[in-house]
């Protein structure tokens, strides 16, 4: 299945105007089998999401948290894990919740990536994100040589934005899906060439000043 693990709602504040209600429906209608709403150091609105899985679209509780180090999506937690910690501290607590940290657009420079510790921390995997156009090539570099697993997410700000990038993995539920990232058994599909990848960016941040 195509599981997108990294879509912001209005419940990160200044971020995206989008309601949980329609990126359900996006993310059916252009044939995902997974989502996970993972909103800037905010849970509430995964948790919602969550409560709306079905056998048609699994949704797993996650949340993007900013340590002190840089960003990590913390997939599968249904606790908020406090932002202002660093990576370590941050990783560890995902962890005790039972979650996969996962380091977001690690070496996107301007929006804080964790750079090199995506491979010295105890990350489950690295992320190649629809937003970071010029930081995947190193992040799945890096992936390949430390052994990390791969995901994709599309870090979708806006409903246009939704599984441009994506991960295949399998699963009938979120715990098996979680357990197959851990293993390895998931890799990255971009599903938009640069171009539109990039025309989906600026259109997505149109919509959210005029919103």
């Amino acid at each position: 299945m195509l599981f997108d693990c990294h879509i912001h709602s209005r419940y990160s504040v200044l971020d995206s105007s989008s309601r949980i209600e329609d990126i359900i429906e996006a993310a059916k209608d252009i044939g995902l089998g997974a989502v996970a709403v993972s909103d800037h150091d905010a849970i509430d609105g995964s948790l919602q999401a969550a409560k709306q899985t079905s056998k048609n679209l699994v949704i797993i509780p996650s949340m993007e948290v900013s340590s002190n180090d840089g960003h990590i999506v913390a997939l599968g937690v249904t606790k908020k894990v406090e932002h202002g910690m660093s990576a370590k501290e941050t990783i560890d607590r995902i962890h005790e919740l039972s979650g996969l940290a996962i380091a977001a657009h690690p070496y996107d420079t301007l929006r804080s990536g964790v750079g090199d510790l995506c491979w010295k921390l105890d990350f489950d995997a690295i992320e190649i994100n629809g937003h970071c156009l010029y930081g995947n090539g190193k992040a799945e570099e890096m992936a390949k040589k430390h052994g990390k697993p791969l995901v994709g997410g599309s870090d979708a700000h806006s409903i246009g934005e939704i599984g441009v990038i994506c991960t295949v993995v399998e699963g009938r539920d979120a715990a098996e899906i979680l357990e197959n990232i851990k293993k390895g058994k998931c890799k990255p599909v971009i599903r938009k060439n640069g171009v539109s990848l990039k025309t989906g960016i600026l259109a997505g941040k149109i919509a959210r000043r005029l919103s």
